[in-house]
């Protein structure tokens, strides 16, 4: 007999998913962080059971991603710096006509980038094919279908969006002027 879903269930499932070690989550993220190749070929050669599925894997990275770009105001940062570069890149015109069209194609500059804003862990995710398409064109020979090679496509991004974590974090407490803190953490690694 089945356990039936509630509330309960699902959040002990969620839970068990992100954190168990020797399948889930946290297994997968360890495999494909200390060996990548072996970890999508295991996958793809059907030992799937003890890892996260590639897209909900791929899915929860752009999530927490997005989150740290949030968090740490670094997603504010890139909007500003587009907006401005936008703003500087135009230069005004002696032709009213001109500058109606360019100051309509800025609003809607600024609407598109709200919409990126919005739905950017879903749009990262529908990059994913692309790469693929072009994996499966170049390696034909290896014997893969697209299938296969959007798998490894999206482990591939998961693991980028990963290892972009420390980077941003990094460029946070510099920022705030925190890079002592960075340095003794360094050295406290360095020296164990």
């Amino acid at each position: 007999k089945h356990e039936r879903v509630t509330m309960r269930y699902v959040f002990r499932r969620l839970l068990g998913d992100l954190t168990d070690v020797n399948s889930g989550f946290l297994f997968t993220m360890w495999r494909l962080t200390v060996g990548p190749a072996a970890a999508i070929q295991e996958y793809i050669d059907g030992r799937r059971k003890v890892y996260t599925n590639p897209f909900k894997y791929s899915f929860i990275l752009a999530a927490a991603f997005i989150a740290i770009l949030q968090l740490t105001g670094n997603a504010g940062d890139i909007e500003r710096d587009l907006k401005a570069g936008f703003a500087n890149g135009r230069v005004e015109s002696a032709d009213p006509a001109e500058n109606k069209f360019a100051q309509h194609v800025g609003e809607h500059f600024i609407v598109f980038l709200e919409f990126i804003k919005n739905y950017i862990n879903i749009l990262l995710m529908l990059l994913i094919p692309i790469p693929a398409f072009f994996t499966w064109q170049v390696f034909r020979n290896q014997g893969l279908n697209f299938a296969e090679h959007l798998i490894l496509n999206a482990y591939i991004f998961a693991q980028q969006l990963l290892l972009f974590v420390p980077f941003q974090l990094a460029q946070f407490w510099m920022a705030r002027g925190s890079a002592h803190q960075i340095i003794g953490f360094c050295y406290s690694l360095v020296s164990f």
